[in-house]
């Protein structure tokens, strides 16, 4: 099932939190350009992931802007973390296998175009237990930005009940959107997306 709202709004940084407990940090890598134009510095960060057992709360946006300069690292990687890529206009992160709790990957990546950036952030959860995963995105832009989330199973034999969906508008800069699932995985992922 998929769930795509759409908001508006001008704010500034993306957070996203993934818990695993399986370790080995697999590759990051970043590269970083200079987009000369109106606006000033455009920061994106991509947070910690948090995941332990039962339900999915998932907060998105994206952010298109056009931008004078640049920032991006990537801050401590703590669990199984399979590749970071940072481009002009797009960056892709990518949980892999989680099996039990207590684990932190925190990456800031920062993304800039004079057109559109994409975050794609995957949760590959392979367990026959349930488990939470919360990531928070917040939104950056000279003009509106659009959220995009969407939830899909991996194959016909999961259950995803979806329930409570929410949004709250933070602060005039800020949009929050809650998605409360309750999962039941039949040992195939759950892949959360994030798109521009």
């Amino acid at each position: 099932m998929t769930f795509n709202p759409t908001a508006h709004g001008t704010a500034a940084t993306v957070t996203s939190n993934v818990a695993i407990v399986t370790s080995t940090v697999a590759t990051v890598t970043s590269t970083v350009a200079t987009v000369t134009s109106t606006v000033a510095t455009v920061t994106i960060t991509v947070a910690t992931v948090t995941i332990t057992v039962a339900t999915v709360t998932s907060i998105v946006a994206t952010v298109t802007s056009t931008v004078a300069s640049v920032t991006s690292t990537v801050a401590t990687v703590t669990s199984t973390v399979a590749t970071v890529t940072s481009t002009v206009a797009t960056v892709t992160s990518t949980v892999a296998t989680v099996t039990s709790t207590a684990a932190t990957v925190t990456s800031t990546v920062a993304t800039v175009t004079s057109t559109a950036a994409t975050v794609t952030s995957t949760v590959a959860i392979v367990s026959s237990t349930a488990a939470t995963v919360t990531s928070t995105v917040a939104i950056v832009s000279s003009t509106a930005a659009t959220v995009t989330s969407s939830i899909t199973a991996a194959a016909s034999d999961d259950v995803v009940n979806v329930a409570n969906i929410a949004i709250i508008i933070v602060s005039s800069t800020t949009i929050t959107i809650i998605l409360n699932a309750s999962l039941d995985i039949i040992g195939n992922p759950i892949t959360l997306k994030y798109g521009l």
